[in-house]
């Protein structure tokens, strides 16, 4: 009996030992994938800013009719469009002009509304859309407010300057400032 239970100790240790092992080796992997998954995002933020800063001076201009372009060169064509819109001589080079004039004043090229953006990254753009709701409640209240460059929000409230870099931050805001009957 006495060996049975030798033997029985001596493989229950010798399958402690891979067991321990494999504990190790899960321990390893596990870290590493951690470490990998930090890597990843850090690279992907880079790649994200990197497509921002190639994209800053350019612009998205929306409801150009079709067709517009009548065979010119597309450069060329937005040049002339954004004189005919703005009335004055712009290029679209000028990005921070066109944008404010289309802010300021309103563009129409050929009876079309145009609605003139930076041009951002998809995932810049969602950042900055997740600051939507916020925004327009904060805004439906009073509160003087700017989205920064990348997807930063700045209010003016009580003459102080507040910036809050994420939505749920202007949202906790909103709820310790603003009562619901208010």
């Amino acid at each position: 009996m006495r060996d049975a239970v030798n033997s029985f100790q001596e493989q229950l240790v010798s399958a402690e030992t891979p067991a321990g092992a494999n504990f190790e080796r899960l321990s390893e992997a596990e870290a590493t994938i951690e470490r990998l998954n930090k890597e990843n995002a850090t690279l992907l933020d880079h790649v994200d800013d990197l497509e921002n800063k190639s994209r800053r001076s350019n612009l998205q201009i929306l409801n150009i009719p079709e067709s517009s372009e009548e065979g010119q060169d597309y450069t060329q064509f937005i040049s002339n469009m954004l004189v005919e819109a703005m009335g004055q001589n712009a290029s679209y080079r000028e990005k921070e002009k066109v944008l404010r004039w289309a802010r300021e004043h309103g563009l129409t090229y050929r009876g079309s509304k145009l609605r003139v953006y930076p041009d951002l990254s998809a995932a810049l753009s969602r950042k900055r859309a997740a600051y939507k709701d916020i925004k327009r409640t904060l805004f439906e209240k009073g509160v003087r407010l700017q989205l920064l460059y990348p997807a930063r929000l700045r209010l003016n409230y009580n003459n102080e300057t507040l910036p809050f870099d994420s939505p749920e931050e202007a949202a906790r805001f909103y709820r310790e400032r603003f009562s619901p009957g208010q």
